[in-house]
């Protein structure tokens, strides 16, 4: 559960820019990185949840793993998503 609170700041952080800076930032490429950044912080609350019952982590031990994975996935998307709109900008 490494930097929940760092999650928790980058996605609020990303809304905030989503919401008021439209024009300047590509939004698809935020949109991409505050995905990401739910789904890890989602990772995270999962993971604590199930830390408590040991009945329930070890039937839905995956969920937290999965959302950890889902969410460097999407981390990942965003910086080609953001590659390809510049590239896409100085070749036309």
């Amino acid at each position: 559960m490494f930097c929940s609170s760092a999650n928790a700041f980058f996605l609020f952080g990303l809304l905030i820019l989503y919401i008021y800076e439209r024009v300047s930032v590509d939004s698809r490429a935020t949109l991409l990185l505050m995905i990401g950044f739910f789904m890890k912080s989602s990772g995270n609350t999962t993971a604590l949840y199930l830390s408590k019952d040991n009945y329930w982590s070890e039937i839905l031990g995956w969920l937290p793993e999965l959302c950890w994975f889902g969410g460097l996935m999407f981390l990942g998307f965003s910086a080609l998503e953001q590659r390809e709109s510049q590239s896409f900008s100085i070749n036309h």
